[in-house]
């Protein structure tokens, strides 16, 4: 009877802390449109002497990329959610364990994680993390997830509070770097998803969350977003609290999760977003909705591990009558997730398209049964976004290709170093997530 009763306990933590999540949130969302953009704009942070200090390390990494005309782009912010392998996560298993990481946008950012494991359901985990970086980034959040519920359903509860204080913005498609500006971006948001396995191979998702969104002045490092753009060019610009409740379609056949070397992946996604409140202008509303499509397929090609591996991505986003979108809500391609080469953010519009293609060729494999290996990577990014994904599909595209290293387990990723080429800058990646 106890075991019975172990999953509705686990709904009604999840749902609880959904609950909990969402009156925060909204709570939050009424002070910040209280207080308005241009107090915020005077609580924008700046540097101390100090924390120029502590950044001077990347800096001087960066030294050599940058005498041969090279940008280095590396994240270690995260680590928990990237796909590590068991062995790896063993490290990170102490309930109270100290988070210490260096990006390239954030800086040096040190704070804790506390991890709860079997907490009202078998295969469960509730975590509470915390980090703060030299150039002010913030990151914290609550979690709580349950992976077995009745043998074949999950569910997932997140409230975080996260600080950007250097987000990019180069207009909507723009043609040219000489657009770009930045911005700090506070997000406050709630999320809840619950789902199962319908068949093996296919699997279902429902999702419910809340966000607000502030916006202040960036680092500095360009123009400001907030005087440069405004309104009219950045809807959304002056602050907004989103609802959204959508839903999720997946088939995956691949042979394993973290190394396929055959099979399918398929999701299909719609997510309808209403305005709860915002600071815009009388007349400026926002509702929309977004649907998506991310497909990748995995082929050996002779030999075992010599695999070609294909992802197909697109968005697109429609408004609701008159209302409109907001500008950090758009589809965009850039960044060592899509577009390798550019900056995070590069294009934004409302639709998208990304083809990536990569060749994987094994080049060592770990002895004494530890299924560990390496990579080299042949790759080619080709994407671009779209106004009106249905008008001149076929032309215009943005084109990157480059080779790289990925380590990898059977039960998990490890890490990618790679050297992008594009139009406008070449880039050193260094990242602990795979692309796909």
């Amino acid at each position: 009877m106890t075991r019975r009763l172990r999953p509705l306990r686990a709904i009604a933590g999840a749902c609880a802390i959904a609950c909990a999540l969402f009156a925060a949130t909204t709570a939050i969302a009424q002070s910040n449109e209280e207080e308005g953009l241009d107090a915020r704009r005077a609580r924008v942070h700046t540097k101390s002497a100090v924390e120029h200090v502590i950044n001077v390390p990347g800096l001087v990494l960066q030294i050599p990329f940058r005498a041969l005309g090279l940008t280095l782009k590396y994240s270690m912010i995260g680590v928990d959610k990237t796909r590590l392998p068991e062995r790896v996560k063993a490290i990170f298993r102490e309930p109270l364990s100290p988070v210490v990481s260096y990006g390239s946008r954030p800086g040096f950012a040190g704070g804790l994680r506390l991890k709860l494991r079997d907490v009202g359901a078998d295969d469960s985990d509730l975590t509470a993390h915390g980090t703060y970086s030299t150039n002010s980034h913030q990151d914290y959040y609550l979690r709580y997830r349950a992976r077995d519920i009745a043998g074949r359903f999950y569910m997932s509860a997140r409230a975080g509070y996260n600080v950007n204080t250097n987000e990019d913005f180069y207009l909507t498609n723009a043609a040219d770097t000489g657009a770009r500006s930045n911005f700090e971006h506070e997000l406050i948001e709630a999320r809840f998803a619950g789902g199962g396995q319908l068949t093996d191979r296919i699997g279902a998702e429902l999702r419910v969350e809340a966000s607000d969104h502030a916006f202040a002045d960036g680092d500095g490092l360009y123009e400001s977003t907030v005087d440069v753009v405004g309104e009219a060019g950045a809807p959304g610009i002056g602050g907004v609290t989103l609802a959204g409740v959508g839903a999720a379609v997946t088939y995956d056949s691949r042979d394993n999760d973290y190394y396929a070397s055959r099979g399918v992946r398929v999701a299909l996604s719609a997510m309808t977003f209403a305005e709860l409140s915002s600071e815009q202008a009388a007349g400026e509303e926002f509702t929309f909705t977004r649907y998506g499509l991310d497909a990748s397929t995995y082929v050996t090609l002779g030999r075992p591990g010599r695999i070609l591996a294909a992802r197909l991505a697109a968005e697109m986003t429609t408004d609701a009558g008159d209302r409109k979108t907001p500008f950090f809500a758009l589809s965009d391609l850039g960044g060592a997730e899509d577009l390798r080469s550019y900056d995070t953010g590069r294009f934004r519009d409302k639709d998208s398209i990304l083809l990536n293609v990569e060749y994987r060729y094994p080049i060592w494999e770990a002895v004494l049964g530890l299924k560990a290996g390496a990579d080299a990577v042949l790759f080619a990014d080709i994407g671009r976004v779209f106004p009106d994904l249905f008008t001149d599909t076929f032309k215009d595209y943005n084109v990157v290709y480059g080779f790289g290293l990925r380590a990898r387990m059977t039960d998990g990723f490890v890490g990618r170093a790679e050297m992008a080429f594009g139009d406008e800058e070449t880039r050193i990646i260094f990242q602990f997530d795979p692309i796909f």
